[in-house]
């Protein structure tokens, strides 16, 4: 099977825990705009071993970018799993993304793009979404 994106989502942290983290559907906003920490998981299956990787992403809401080209939007990584055979690694990785800016209610769409470092071909794209919103009784 070809490398695949298994899943991304923004995420809330629980407790001390590494694995301690919570899906975010919605994020409920008291003031508009706002610059808020977004954290994503992305998840893969079917990483080959010895491949790297690049990761691109990318935050946008109706079709347009909402961070520039100063954010550290790509990330280089080789997949690591000693439990898998070498053609069916599962890894995950997460970014943290300190000032967001959030200018309207609405639905944001996180971009991702899985290439292989080495001949820079596109793997695989995925794309996950999020809704960002007043708090109610909040104007």
């Amino acid at each position: 099977m070809q490398e695949k994106i298994s899943c991304v989502f923004p995420f809330a942290r629980i407790g001390e825990k590494a694995a301690g983290i919570t899906p975010v559907l919605t994020f409920d906003c008291e003031k508009l705009p706002v610059k808020a920490t977004l954290n994503i998981a992305f998840y893969f299956i079917c990483l080959k071993k010895d491949v790297t990787y690049t990761l691109w992403f990318d935050i946008t809401r109706d079709g347009v970018s909402i961070i520039d080209n100063s954010w550290d939007r790509e990330k280089i990584f080789k997949a690591e799993d000693p439990s898998s055979k070498p053609d069916e690694l599962a890894v995950g990785l997460n970014a943290n993304m300190p000032q967001i800016p959030f200018t309207d209610e609405g639905i944001y769409t996180i971009e991702a793009k899985l290439f292989n470092m080495k001949n820079k071909t596109l793997i695989e794209t995925h794309q996950s979404y999020f809704k960002v919103k007043l708090k109610i009784g909040v104007e």
